[in-house]
């Protein structure tokens, strides 16, 4: 499920994701990509949002409403 999750993500979107699952910080993120930490946390709120409005868990089920 998160392999499907990231497929249908733009490249940088994918790209914070799995830094962010990898558990590295913005700053770290940041570092690897070459953005300022603002971006990347600009990048985890769009996946957030995108999360909401797809209704994507964390344990990478959807909701039954998606």
């Amino acid at each position: 499920m998160f392999r499907q999750l990231v497929e249908q993500l733009p490249e940088r979107q994918a790209q914070v994701l799995i830094l962010y699952a990898l558990e590295f910080t913005d700053s770290g993120i940041g570092k690897i990509l070459g953005l300022a930490p603002a971006t990347v946390r600009s990048h985890r709120r769009h996946l957030v949002n995108y999360a909401n409005r797809t209704g994507w868990k964390e344990d990478g089920e959807t909701s039954a409403a998606a």
